[in-house]
């Protein structure tokens, strides 16, 4: 993963695991961002919705947590239908990078979205 990225968007999985996939490309939040470019994903401790995860034919546990698990890069973000969307054209998976998954080193700064 480059090593000039700052900052990382949190999220649950499963939805996690649907932006790597290329499934998902928005990402919705209550309030705006400014950030545009390259950021990590980090899957967050806490699971999502159920369903989500039925979808996926995956069960809570099965998918990684507490780790950066790849990159996205955000392209915009736009307010429709009362929440902001945030724009995601590429992702890219640690491994798929030839990297292990990691925890956040020193230095890297969550992006307060939600």
């Amino acid at each position: 993963m480059p090593g000039d990225i700052r900052l990382a968007l949190s999220i649950r999985q499963p939805y996690v695991e649907e932006i790597m996939q290329g499934t998902k490309r928005i990402e919705y939040r209550t309030i705006p961002t400014t950030i545009r470019g390259t950021v990590f994903i980090y899957a967050s401790l806490e699971a999502g919705d159920e369903q989500g995860f039925a979808k996926l034919k995956k069960q809570v546990g099965d998918l990684p947590t507490g780790h950066v698990v790849g990159t996205v890069e955000i392209t915009g973000c736009a307010l429709r239908n009362g929440r902001y969307e945030m724009a995601s054209l590429q992702s890219e998976a640690a491994t798929q990078a030839g990297q292990a998954p990691t925890t956040p080193s020193a230095g890297v700064v969550p992006a307060v979205l939600s």
